[in-house]
């Protein structure tokens, strides 16, 4: 898939406080408001048969499953624009885990084994738990689905996500910015490899377009509290669900002693 490696947009970004910027919900939930409408809000609406009920087949918001905190991810002949947030908001979580597709068991556990020592699920499993890397970004949802380029002028519409990368991603990311820049300086685009197992990464722009306008900033820096003041729980449960020995040991009785048998798959962390 051909990806314009490299485009400095920056001129044309809306520096003043005119920029458009559209949130989700979910965005904007936690904001504060002005005590006396929180005052004249009810408690409770009860259903009317004015309400607006009306749904269409495609809409994002409906589709979504989660806890408000998506990934971002490209899709087979899209590719999407992102920015990675700050260690000043929220540093980026590590873990090795493991993917279980067992019967009934379905799911991502975080591994028991510490540093280059496997642990007990590594030995019953046949392989060594997958590093990933889980970090706040920003996504530019009108971004072209091309190039992951924006027209002259164009208003940016966004939302706070998370990035979950492979070691290989780890450090095809790491390596992206321009000399005497971070990984948060920039906008990058990520992409599904040719062969659709995988992800590549290209610089964008060497400066992120959210932190140009100062009123950007501000709202996205806002937005991303709501991920941030529990400690980031949300996005450290994306490393996986944890576990103890014992419920390791309840987890993996009776499977085969190997990870081909076993039938673990993560297409993902390829």
């Amino acid at each position: 898939m051909p990806i314009q490696s490299f485009d400095d947009e920056l001129d044309d970004v809306v520096t003043t406080s005119a920029t458009t910027v559209k949130t989700t919900a979910a965005q904007t939930d936690d904001l504060d408001e002005p005590v006396q409408q929180v005052a004249k809000t009810p408690a409770h609406t009860p259903a009317s048969v004015d309400d607006d009920l009306d749904v269409g087949f495609g809409e994002k918001k409906l589709m979504a499953k989660g806890d408000g905190l998506n990934r971002i991810r490209a899709e087979k002949n899209r590719v999407v624009r992102f920015a990675l947030l700050p260690e000043s908001i929220m540093k980026p979580k590590s873990a090795k885990n493991h993917f279980l597709e067992l019967k009934d068991k379905k799911g991502t556990y975080r591994c028991l084994g510490k540093g280059d020592e496997p642990g007990y699920c590594c030995q019953k499993i046949g392989e060594d738990g997958q590093l990933h890397v889980v970090a706040l970004a920003v996504l530019y949802l009108n971004a072209d689905p091309t190039t992951g380029g924006y027209e002259k002028g164009a208003p940016i519409e966004w939302e706070v996500g998370y990035v979950d990368l492979s070691r290989a991603n780890y450090r095809s990311v790491s390596n992206l910015a321009p000399e005497e820049a971070t990984p948060y300086d920039i906008d990058m685009v990520m992409a599904k490899k040719d062969n659709g197992i995988g992800y590549e990464f290209t610089l964008k722009s060497p400066k992120a377009r959210w932190t140009v306008n100062p009123a950007l900033k501000a709202e996205v820096e806002a937005a991303a509290q709501k991920f941030v003041k529990d400690g980031g729980k949300k996005l450290i449960g994306k490393l996986g669900k944890v576990a103890t020995l014992l419920e390791w040991k309840a987890l993996l009785a009776g499977i085969p002693t190997t990870a081909e048998d076993a039938a673990l798959n993560d297409i993902d962390d390829l």
